[in-house]
């Protein structure tokens, strides 16, 4: 029997610290429970073979956690593959733009008045450049979305139909944009300097926009 391990969101391409007091508890809990209640992180070698997003976390896997090319696939297509039916191939009406909130706030990552500010940018951006420019809130954000007034920015509360209904997709560091492509939306992640995180997260997506440089420049 095989232990195949399936990549289920973003992680940053940089090897975490070693902490001690994780090596610790996981070790001995595998040893007399065989679980690691811990976590073991990304790229660990408790299973067999991993299944990937893309052949950036497969290089990444690799060369820093010497697993063998056999044994790491890259197949997008395989993990998303639920969404696959719930594609749509009709003409799309003009160019519509597709803004996916995060939490930053609530994950520590920002302050909120930093968060309203980015938010507030990205849309000005957005409403500027495209026929129509669509939100969506975040799942854990019950926080009600302010607009900008009297323009082409709408709340959308459906997923998929944002996906089938967008060309173009933004975020910050969002697992939804490596879905975004399954709908052949071509996805753009934004790095900005307010937000506290791994820069090193950016690096998987093939567009990257910089806050400070090209939306408020």
């Amino acid at each position: 029997m095989e232990l195949i391990g399936l990549q289920h969101g973003v992680f940053e391409l940089s090897e975490a610290p070693k902490s001690k007091i994780r090596y610790l508890v996981n070790n001995i809990c595998n040893f007399f429970y065989g679980i690691y209640p811990i976590g073991a992180g990304f790229g660990s070698k408790i299973v067999d073979k991993y299944i990937v997003y893309s052949d950036v976390y497969k290089d990444f896997l690799i060369d820093k956690f010497n697993w063998s090319e056999r044994n790491v696939s890259s197949d997008i297509n395989f993990l998303k593959c639920e969404l696959f039916d719930k594609r749509e191939f009709g003409k799309k009406n003009g160019k519509v733009a597709l803004f996916l909130m995060q939490c930053l706030n609530k994950a520590g990552m920002c302050s909120e008045k930093d968060e309203q500010f980015l938010n507030k940018n990205v849309l000005e951006y957005l409403s500027k450049r495209y026929d129509k420019v669509l939100v969506k809130a975040h799942p854990a954000d019950k926080k009600t979305i302010t607009l900008l007034a009297n323009t082409n920015v709408k709340q959308i509360d459906d997923l998929i139909v944002a996906f089938n209904s967008s060309t173009h997709a933004f975020s910050f560091s969002s697992t939804t944009l490596i879905e975004a492509k399954v709908f052949d939306v071509e996805a753009f992640a934004i790095n900005s300097k307010l937000v506290k995180e791994d820069k090193s997260i950016y690096s998987i997506f093939e567009n990257v926009l910089s806050f400070e440089d090209e939306i408020i420049s």
